[in-house]
């Protein structure tokens, strides 16, 4: 799970998370939105954890990804493990 941000013509900033199969490269979910939060990343889980049986869920340590109420929708789902990707951090 990955966000990349689109500076606009006005601008203004969109926000672009998708959800990809880590094996395949598919992507499995989308979802576009003026503001990077975390409502964004329960959107596009909530949508993808009623089709996928996912095992594993790969982030980065984003606060979006990161949270309490994400914790909470991971909750039941058969996911045994939140890998956090820290690289972002270690090269600061």
């Amino acid at each position: 799970m990955d966000i990349t941000i689109f500076k606009l013509t006005n601008g203004k900033k969109a926000y672009l998370q998708v959800l990809m199969d880590n094996y395949s490269r598919r992507i499995i979910n989308w979802e576009l939105s003026h503001s990077k939060s975390k409502a964004l990343t329960i959107k596009n889980l909530r949508s993808v954890l009623q089709e996928v049986q996912a095992r594993y869920l790969l982030t980065d340590a984003g606060g979006e990804n990161i949270n309490h109420e994400v914790k909470k929708v991971l909750l039941g789902k058969n996911i045994i493990g939140l890998i956090v990707c820290l690289e972002k951090l270690r090269e600061q």
